[in-house]
């Protein structure tokens, strides 16, 4: 995972346009269960929304993303 760090995402930096809504449409069917949103800035993004049984399941996932 350490090498994960020393990647660089391009689109992060700026400068990129990001896909309009089409496209978006056309790439959510590749990500099941993923909802494409638009906030106040009319900016588009991906939105999921996670249910866990309990709040030690929670804890599990926070604490598993917290190692990367």
């Amino acid at each position: 995972m350490n090498d994960l760090l020393n990647k660089k995402c391009v689109p992060c930096e700026g400068g990129i346009l990001p896909f309009d809504i089409s496209e978006n449409k056309k790439n959510q069917k590749k990500i099941d269960g993923w909802d494409v949103k638009k906030n106040e800035k009319k900016i588009y993004f991906l939105k999921k929304n996670l249910i866990f049984e309990n709040l030690k399941n929670i804890k599990n996932l926070i604490d598993k993303l917290g190692e990367f």
